[in-house]
């Protein structure tokens, strides 16, 4: 499936994804869970210097990245832009259904 959705959208972001994960089930230590254990464990960390550390880094990460508010407004226009362009593709129609029909089950 990963193949398949990596050819649909021309990536390779679908296989890779599904690399990472096998990884952690060959080798549990890449899971997070070993990772924060490995920090409170053999690195002495403590539990609250490990969740601070990480909620500043999902913080930055997410801070990071662009925004984008949804809000009605975005939606109605979206609406009115698909309407359009569903217009758009019906006027530039030069066969009749039935035509069309015709033609598909001929091939």
């Amino acid at each position: 499936i990963a193949k398949i959705l990596d050819k649909a959208n021309s990536t390779d972001k679908y296989q890779a994804v599904l690399a990472a994960e096998l990884a952690k089930i060959n080798n549990p230590e890449l899971t997070p869970s070993a990772k924060i254990l490995d920090l409170l464990v053999n690195q002495n960390e403590s539990l609250t210097q490990v969740a601070l550390s990480l909620a500043q880094q999902y913080k930055d990460g997410l801070l990071a990245q662009d925004y984008q508010v949804f809000n009605e407004e975005l939606f109605i226009e979206s609406v009115k832009q698909s309407h359009q362009d569903q217009k758009n593709i019906e006027d530039s129609d030069t066969l009749s259904f039935d035509d069309f029909l015709t033609d598909y089950f001929n091939r």
